[in-house]
């Protein structure tokens, strides 16, 4: 029974992230961080 609540679980917990990605997603959270991570990686290398 104990291996059935995990599974249980952990498929609620999948589902869920699942949701906060797509509405992250939708929500343009994507161009967001990968903007961030263009003006980080440009200031490592000495550029920006």
């Amino acid at each position: 029974m104990k291996k059935r609540v995990k599974q249980a679980v952990a498929c609620l917990l999948l589902a869920v992230a699942a949701c906060l990605v797509a509405i992250g997603l939708a929500d343009g959270g994507f161009s967001d961080v990968a903007e961030k991570a263009r003006v980080i990686c440009y200031e490592c290398i000495g550029v920006g």
